[in-house]
């Protein structure tokens, strides 16, 4: 779901990738994305550091960032759904 497909051309050893239809929707649309990791992983380091600290803070605003990104992701996935479903 959401990968492409390796395949080689008959009689060399080239390879090519062929992308499925929507794979970058279900690759941008997936919750387990990188940002989602990031901000899990920052939030431990806010509580290793201890949010009233001067890193702590520091990391507690990359993670709202990420949090950001993400909540802005799944909107923009779904205007995109809502587009496609009127072309």
């Amino acid at each position: 779901m959401g990968e492409g497909a390796r395949e080689r051309e008959p009689g060399s050893r080239r390879e090519r990738y062929r992308a499925h239809n929507d794979q970058w929707y279900e690759t941008f649309s997936r919750r387990d994305q990188v940002p989602v990791r990031w901000e899990n992983t920052l939030r431990a380091g806010i509580e290793a550091l201890g949010p009233d600290t001067p890193g702590g803070k520091r990391i507690a605003e990359t993670a709202a960032f990420f949090e950001f990104l993400q909540k802005e992701l799944v909107g923009t996935m779904d205007r995109r759904r809502e587009h496609k479903a009127t072309r």
